[in-house]
């Protein structure tokens, strides 16, 4: 299980970053400007968070749709049930979790 926050002004990455000196897991994928909070599912399955965003649009005589999907290893110093997710303006979907007390990646 996971917590999915809405927005979040924090922009001080660029791509998949893990951070050992301040004891948080963090990862910030850039998925694309076109999907939105609701079009997101994010989860934990075992030791793997899984990402999947899809937005389709309809109108008349067409649809268009678009999906994303990407898979990550949780180290082992990371309790699954303690992911954050959050989305950021922009389309960059940020991740993090709390590393076991004591532990640096």
């Amino acid at each position: 299980m996971f917590i999915y926050r809405g927005d979040d002004d924090d922009d001080d990455d660029d791509g998949e970053l893990v951070n050992g000196c301040c004891q948080v897991f963090r990862i910030a994928v850039d998925i694309g400007a076109e999907f939105e909070p609701g079009d997101l599912m994010v989860k934990t399955v075992d030791r793997k968070l899984v990402v999947h965003a899809r937005h389709e649009e309809k109108a008349p005589g067409r649809t268009s749709c678009r999906e994303f999907n990407r898979e990550f290893d949780l180290p082992d110093a990371v309790d699954p049930q303690t992911v954050v997710a959050s989305m950021e303006p922009g389309g960059r979907l940020v991740v993090e979790a709390p590393l076991a007390h004591g532990v640096n990646l």
